[in-house]
């Protein structure tokens, strides 16, 4: 509950994008701040949360998320996959 309201709250500082389709295969710095930026995120000058669908050791995936990442970041930006994942289990039904 807490995790889904907080997102809830940062609705405004989120950036939903398509799958990233393996584009973290091999995690370089410069690759994912270029990517990043593209989307809209200063990296270098804000806190950026990066929440993919599928499982990556690098980066947050949906079921992994804290609430303390949400609310420590300035910039959230999520794939739709780990959105519909989150509104799934987080979401109106999954608390019922």
């Amino acid at each position: 509950m807490a995790l889904a309201t907080a997102l809830q709250s940062a609705a405004g500082d989120m950036v939903v994008v398509e799958d990233f389709a393996g584009a973290f295969n091999e995690i370089k710095t410069k690759s994912l701040v270029e990517k990043l930026a593209a989307i809209g995120a200063d990296v270098n000058n804000q806190k950026t949360l990066l929440i993919l669908g599928e499982a990556n050791e690098a980066i947050n995936t949906a079921n992994a998320v804290q609430v303390y990442d949400v609310l420590a970041a300035d910039r959230i930006v999520i794939e739709k996959s780990a959105l519909a994942y989150i509104n799934e289990f987080y979401g109106a039904e999954g608390a019922q």
